[in-house]
């Protein structure tokens, strides 16, 4: 009798175990089938390049807009879909379209365009696309190619130093090759539209011809006047920018405005403008 009742009480628990293991792989089972069924938004992604013809930078601060658009209707202002903004300065245009949105704000049937401007930090409209850029509704992806943007009169009419913002400012420099600068001395640029810089090297004044080419800038061998420095160190940072300003390559603005001038090695002087 006492045999009896263990084996009965074994059974039991052996029953039990079996039921908590089928609950416990149940309730796995369902976590990880609720996990799977968590579906992920479709993106629809747009690739190309955007540039421009005119050999010149967009003035610091001006936006790149990119803007999907519904535009099924003729007669019918275009709808947005999505769009992207990019303050341009040290980023400028050719630009690499490489960004994405929601696969289901597309229906098929319809007709979808993308269009890019460069308005400046006033609003104007400066450069637009012309031409019908289609999106792809049927795929997950559409690859447009390169776009050229169209300059429009209103940046035509622009004054130069608006339209190229390194021209016609005293730049004070404030460091040379991240070495900082002498307390109280100055230095300066002033790139004019005769193709010239000039300014102050420390203890003399100077002068150099110029060329600018996109964001590549390069400077011929400045001539100064001869004045002696009042001191060894004055004399040794003059020499470093006067030098150092001869082997630009490139500039460029960084997000605070201020003027970064790059040499071939990746030395710099950086000015703010006045």
């Amino acid at each position: 009798m006492q045999l009896s009742k263990i084996f009965v009480a074994a059974t039991l628990c052996s029953g039990l175990l079996a039921c908590t293991s089928n609950l416990d792989n149940g309730e796995n089972m369902s976590n990880s089938s609720s996990q799977t069924g968590i579906d992920k938004v479709a993106q629809h992604q747009v690739s190309g390049e955007l540039l421009y013809r005119e050999r010149m930078m967009a003035p610091a601060g001006s936006k790149l807009i990119i803007r999907v658009e519904d535009v099924s209707i003729a007669d019918k202002a275009s709808e947005l879909i999505s769009s992207k903004e990019i303050v341009l300065g040290q980023t400028q245009l050719p630009y690499k379209l490489d960004f994405s949105f929601a696969q289901n704000l597309l229906e098929s049937g319809r007709s979808y365009s993308l269009r890019a401007v460069i308005r400046s930090s006033d609003g104007d409209l400066l450069w637009t696309s012309t031409t019908h850029n289609p999106i792809n509704v049927e795929q997950a992806n559409s690859r447009l190619g390169t776009i050229v943007l169209q300059r429009t009169s209103a940046a035509i009419s622009q004054p130069d130093s608006k339209r190229q913002p390194l021209l016609e400012k005293d730049w004070i420099v404030e460091d040379i090759d991240n070495k900082g600068i002498i307390d109280n001395s100055r230095l300066s640029l002033r790139f004019d539209h005769s193709g010239r810089v000039s300014g102050i090297a420390s203890c003399n004044n100077y002068s150099a011809t110029y060329q600018i080419d996109n964001s590549m800038l390069t400077i011929k061998p400045a001539m100064s006047t001869k004045k002696a420095c009042m001191s060894e160190a004055l004399m040794n940072q003059e020499y470093r920018f006067l030098s150092l300003l001869n082997k630009i390559e490139s500039y460029q603005f960084d997000p605070t405005g201020a003027l970064i001038l790059t040499a071939g090695d990746g030395s710099t002087i950086k000015a703010r403008m006045q």
